[in-house]
């Protein structure tokens, strides 16, 4: 196989080589652009490349033997790329990121039940209130969450995708789509559990929750 252009080092920059301090220890770690993690030589943790490229692999047919991923691990790759960018985002605001992953905890738990797009649910799930502060006009709360997804070369439809939910999930608005229910409610577990932090109940439950996964979860939440 003819290497491509992109892991061909011939055609890299001065930039497709750096460093960044490790999240956890702030150890220097050196990141290839092509690496797609690296473990710190400090605290032996696995660090995510956040600047990693990795929109060749949805649609190059040779992207596992390039990348070293298959589909799916190069969605799982992304969606971590996505939460980092939403911690860097929400900086400080520790309550907004740990929310941030509930929502993304229970959306992964109802979509391996109730199917659709695994990336389309995570991004959506993840990037849902990134700039809910910074950008409180609910007209245009897709506006950072599209710029960090058309960073990573995300396919457009899938970013128009994407962007219809969290307007959607923002705005109190309907979606006939398996992925739209899957947040709204994972979206709804994360504010239910937040502000009540106890069992559910019943009615709330079937008139509130659009899938059978997200009411099952609700019925159980402790």
């Amino acid at each position: 196989m003819a290497k491509c252009p992109g892991q061909d080092q011939r055609f890299w920059k001065p930039k497709d080589i750096f460093e960044i301090s490790c999240p956890e220890c702030s150890t220097a770690i050196e990141f290839w652009k092509d690496d797609p993690q690296v473990k710190c030589s400090g605290c032996k943790k696995m660090i995510t490349n956040p600047r990693l490229d990795i929109s060749c692999a949805k649609w190059c047919k040779y992207a596992k033997e390039c990348l070293g991923v298959s589909s799916v691990s190069s969605d799982s790759v992304l969606c971590n790329m996505l939460v980092e960018d939403m911690k860097s985002i929400c900086r400080d605001d520790q309550q907004r990121i740990d929310h941030a992953i509930e929502i993304l905890k229970y959306a992964e738990q109802i979509q391996g039940e109730e199917g659709g797009s695994p990336l389309v649910v995570k991004a959506a799930a993840i990037l849902c209130d990134v700039d809910i502060h910074n950008n409180p006009d609910k007209s245009q709360s897709t506006v950072m969450a599209r710029e960090v997804l058309e960073k990573h070369g995300i396919d457009a439809d899938m970013i128009a995708q994407i962007s219809q939910i969290i307007s959607a999930c923002r705005n109190a608005k309907e979606i006939d789509s398996v992925e739209f229910r899957i947040v709204f409610d994972a979206h709804q577990l994360a504010k239910f559990y937040g502000e009540f932090g106890g069992k559910i109940a019943e009615e709330v439950v079937n008139k509130t929750f659009k899938t059978q996964q997200g009411k099952q979860l609700a019925s159980n939440t402790p």
